[in-house]
């Protein structure tokens, strides 16, 4: 078991001035506030202004919210700036990304667990730094990752199925 702070690099997000937000895509960046970490395009706000180039994030980057309902996310819509509390989390070298990110899945699940008594999940950059994941070596992190990865898919397809059958189902009803 390795320490999170041992394994990846952890960028908190900047405070921009919500004086500066815009609901105006031409303005500037999309903004990546907690309840953008998702796997679902959801509505943003945008920075009209400079923005530090060390707050963008790019495709493919992994993402967590700290507040509110911990969520985890490898961000997909292009380039955004990261708000204060969503951290980005990068592996460091000898540590697969798409392992990190389904070991990260693990950590989530603890924060939930200990957000069951408190009003509203929170947690520290610190907190986050401590907690441990399994580190297997790099071949057998890939060799993991793959199966998580095809069993995701098998879930996905699943739930599409249910959705098309359920859909079926109302309408021979209504028929």
């Amino acid at each position: 078991m390795r320490q999170i702070v041992d394994v990846a690099d952890i960028l908190s997000g900047n405070a921009w001035k919500s004086a500066n937000f815009s609901s105006d895509p031409s303005v500037g960046l999309p903004v990546i506030r907690i309840q953008n970490v998702s796997d679902t395009k959801t509505d943003f706000v945008y920075w009209d202004g400079e923005p530090l180039d060390k707050y963008i994030i790019k495709n493919g980057d992994l993402l967590l919210s700290l507040s509110g309902n911990v969520k985890l996310c490898q961000w997909q819509y292009g380039e955004a700036l990261l708000n204060q509390r969503v951290v980005r989390l990068s592996p460091r070298a000898g540590v697969d990304t798409r392992y990190f990110y389904w070991s990260l899945r693990r950590v989530v699940q603890k924060i939930e667990a200990l957000a069951k008594h408190a009003v509203i999940a929170n947690v520290s950059v610190s907190d986050l730094k401590s907690f441990e994941i399994p580190l297997p070596p790099l071949t057998e992190q890939k060799r993991i990752a793959n199966i998580l990865d095809k069993a995701d898919a098998i879930r996905h397809k699943r739930q599409q199925a249910i959705q098309l059958a359920d859909e079926f189902l109302r309408a021979v009803f209504l028929d």
